[in-house]
C-alpha cells in the first residue's frame, strides 16, 4: 500500500484539473472546505474511480474561490497518485 498525504492552503473549494485526461476520476467534483484559521490544518477526502489496468495516475487540483477565480495561481496545488497494482 502506498500512504498518499495531502495540505491544502486557505481557500474556499478545491477543484480537479485534467484529472480525466490522467484516468484517475473523482466521483465529486467540488470539495468544500469549510472556513479554517490561519495556519490550522483540515482533512478533506474524495472517493476516486481508478482505471481498470494496473497502472499508476495522477488527478491534479487546485482551489477557486466562490467566484471560480483560481487562489494561489502561482502554486502548484494538490496532486493524488494512485498505483494500481492488480485488477
Amino acid at each position: 500500500d502506498e500512504d498518499l498525504i495531502v495540505t491544502k492552503k486557505s481557500g474556499e473549494t478545491a477543484v480537479p484539473l485534467s484529472s480525466t485526461l490522467a484516468n484517475l476520476i473523482p466521483l465529486e467534483k467540488e470539495i468544500p472546505i469549510p472556513t479554517t484559521p490561519p495556519n490550522a490544518t483540515v482533512q478533506l477526502a474524495v472517493q476516486f474511480r481508478a482505471p481498470d489496468c494496473p497502472c499508476t495516475t495522477i488527478s491534479y487540483w487546485k482551489m477557486v474561490d466562490e467566484f471560480g477565480g483560481i487562489c494561489f495561481p502561482e502554486m502548484r496545488g494538490v496532486a493524488c497518485q494512485v498505483r494500481v497494482v492488480a485488477i
